[in-house]
């Protein structure tokens, strides 16, 4: 399989994806807007999205089971794009969770054909003042995992995104009024379509430095 087959991309995410978000609509208007010359190196984006879905051991057991039954032909980039739901059901512990369990999501994808990209996580201002430490920590602490596994080759296809400076204002602060639904969790139709730019835009150029990693021994 040439190195040059375009990937397919899964983003897997929570609420925040689904249609009754404005999500899979605003992917679809981003990937027409894109006008990266090598976006042709995707060539479909979709989504799996479940209300609710914390980072538990359910989830990494779905996505292993994903994995290995991706046909032979295919070469996909996984995208881990979660919000603060095991924070906010669980403090201390989902914080430590996310990184335990994102961390075995990044050693399944160490040496293969397929790509990933760790997210931050997303930020719900109805939280944010109890939260916001912890959802530092966990954002800085999937980066370090990733620029740990990058420094290997093994590891070259896995990377971070950012993502909180999507929905900050020019004074630093989470722009809750424009971005966000009156729950203060969810994001509204510009919020979505933000994040959705944000998020093609970065697969596409990130999915471009995959295939410059020409190393033998991915399977």
């Amino acid at each position: 399989m040439s190195d040059l087959t375009p990937y397919e991309a899964l983003i897997w995410t929570s609420s925040h994806g689904t249609a009754f978000h404005h999500f899979p609509k605003n992917i679809e208007r981003s990937l027409k807007e894109n006008t990266n010359e090598n976006k042709n190196i995707i060539s479909k984006i979709e989504i799996n999205a479940v209300p609710g879905r914390q980072t538990k051991n359910l989830f990494v057991a779905e996505m292993t089971q994903n994995f290995w039954s991706i046909p032979d032909e295919t070469k996909r980039i996984n995208v881990i794009l979660m919000g603060d739901n095991d924070i906010r059901s669980n403090d201390y512990l989902g914080a430590s969770r996310v990184e335990q369990n994102i961390g075995r999501i990044i050693e399944l994808h160490k040496g293969s054909r397929h790509g990933l990209i760790v997210c931050g996580l997303l930020p719900s201002p109805a939280t944010w003042k109890e939260n916001d430490f912890l959802f530092h920590r966990v954002s800085n602490r999937l980066y370090k995992q990733v620029e740990s596994a990058n420094s290997n080759p093994l590891g070259r296809r896995i990377a971070f995104l950012k993502t909180i400076h999507v929905f900050t204002g020019e004074n630093g602060l989470l722009d809750a009024e424009n971005l966000f639904e009156r729950d203060l969790i969810h994001l509204q139709q510009e919020g979505a379509y933000k994040l959705a730019k944000h998020l093609v835009d970065n697969i596409i150029l990130i999915a471009n430095t995959f295939t410059q990693h020409g190393f033998n021994g991915w399977t």
